[in-house]
């Protein structure tokens, strides 16, 4: 998907999944805080460790009973959004398949998880120090000031329909939230 392609950016703060058949309206928001060390990182130098282990997460994350509840429990079709929130240091917010938007807003009834990536290194490696030693100013560091007034959202021209369509006052519900 396109989406993976914008949050490879340095400058990808956040990555927003929806579930609902709006974005104003959804059932539930998935939020995916991505630290800035995360982003240069190299996955490519570190395959044959992760291979090893690949096998014992996959088997016990598909037999753990939290996996076991959610896959039984029955899931409704729904929409999905895919949103960034991105830091626009001279940097345009615009990626391949995706547009600028309204910052997101939602009902506070909305069921919300976020996942927080946490990047603390132990020990120093030469494996990725070099691709991501300009990208070491984590988000917390940053001044407010600095975060709000620099924060660009950006929406997925790409989005999967779950639902049938909805028309309010004779235009597609879905027509109304993507005009800027």
């Amino acid at each position: 998907m396109n989406f993976i392609k914008g949050a490879k950016s340095k400058k990808c703060l956040q990555v927003v999944i929806i579930f609902g058949s709006t974005p104003n309206y959804p059932k539930e928001v998935y939020t995916l805080n991505l630290p800035a060390i995360v982003m240069g990182h190299d996955e490519k130098n570190h395959v044959s460790d992760i291979n090893k282990h690949l096998q014992k997460i996959l088997r016990n994350i598909f037999l753990s009973q939290s996996w076991m509840d959610s896959i039984d429990g029955s899931l409704n079709c729904t929409n999905t959004y895919i949103y960034l929130k991105r830091s626009v240091v001279n940097e345009s917010c615009l990626n391949e398949g995706f547009q600028s938007c309204q910052p997101l807003s939602y009902v506070a009834s909305t069921k919300k998880s976020v996942f927080c990536f946490n990047c603390e290194f132990t020990e120093r490696t030469n494996c990725c120090y070099n691709e991501c030693g300009d990208t070491a100013t984590i988000e917390k560091d940053l001044p407010p000031n600095f975060m709000e007034k620099n924060i660009c959202w950006c929406r997925s021209n790409t989005y999967i329909k779950g639902f049938k369509d909805t028309f309010v006052n004779k235009l597609l519900e879905l027509s109304i939230f993507k005009s800027d």
